[in-house]
């Protein structure tokens, strides 16, 4: 019976980290209803514009992708909603609940909601980051991810994942301060005996600002692909992450895969500890709301 329903329809929105919880979410699924046919749907809207980053990655899922990015800057401001506007989005709704509510649609943005998924299940729509992201799943990217990467003599290196970018300019996503960055490497500096640090940044030349004052160690910015500094993070000796998904996805390889130590900001532990398992004692927290 389940074979001939439409395919189940995973959306979602964001770059690399986000588009990682959708096929993590589409294996789950496979493995639950594995007669069930998926679609992955990768929008580029949102708050920024994202291009697919994962499909190199998962050759074998069939995705599609839908440009539908609005820049908001470019949006004129209405005085009112007209009444057919608002009757619109009051009719949307009603069928928006009544799918949520059949079960014909999911957010499977935590354990119980995938738990509670129906066989005549059609669209998911959510960011899926709380649900446990297990072991193989973890395992399995790992191996993907270094498959045709030069190996990386990893013994003295500090990694850094330090997203900027965008974030530089819109109020909606502001980045960690540089200087909460700096010290945080700092004090581990005086565990750990680095040679080397790499930083990884949309942004370089701002990060090699921040650091310009970390002497008598050897400092790399490479331009690298967000892939790539998946993968090298995930080999460092020690990892500082931020308030990123693609920081926590480098965490979980390397707590429950690696078994080597991250630092991530506490205020965000409820986003990665699906992400990290039972390795919790891994994962060193630091506030960025000091």
């Amino acid at each position: 019976m389940q074979r001939f329903l439409p395919s189940i329809r995973i959306h979602a929105w964001g770059g690399l980290g986000s588009q990682l919880f959708a096929v993590a979410l589409a294996q789950d699924i496979s493995e639950k209803f594995p007669q069930r046919r998926i679609r992955i749907v990768l929008h580029s809207g949102g708050v920024t514009h994202r291009i697919p980053e994962v499909t190199s990655l998962y050759p074998q899922w069939d995705f599609q992708f839908v440009d539908d990015f609005v820049n908001r800057g470019e949006l004129t401001d209405d005085c009112s909603p007209s009444r057919t506007i608002v009757s619109k989005a009051l009719y949307r709704g009603l069928i928006k609940n009544f799918l949520f509510r059949s079960g014909i649609a999911s957010s499977c943005d935590n354990n119980e909601e995938f738990s509670n998924i129906k066989p005549w299940l059609l669209i998911c729509r959510g960011h899926y980051s709380y649900r446990s992201i297990g072991s193989k799943f973890l395992s399995e990217l790992d191996k993907t991810l270094t498959r045709n990467l030069p190996p990386l003599d990893a013994r003295d290196i500090c990694a850094i994942h330090y997203r900027m970018g965008d974030l530089l300019t819109l109020k909606e996503k502001n980045p960690i301060s540089g200087d909460l960055i700096l010290n945080q490497f700092e004090s581990a500096s005086k565990i750990y005996n680095f040679k080397t640090l790499i930083i990884f940044s949309d942004s370089p030349n701002d990060a090699t600002k921040i650091f310009e004052t970390v002497k008598h160690i050897e400092i790399l910015v490479p331009d690298t692909s967000t892939v790539e500094a998946i993968a090298y993070s995930a080999d460092s000796k020690l990892f500082i992450g931020t308030s990123s998904k693609i920081s926590f996805w480098i965490s979980g390889i390397r707590s429950q895969i690696r078994k080597k130590p991250s630092l991530l900001p506490e205020e965000n532990l409820a986003q990665f500890r699906e992400l990290i398992g039972n390795n919790i004692n891994l994962i060193t927290t630091y506030s960025i709301s000091e």
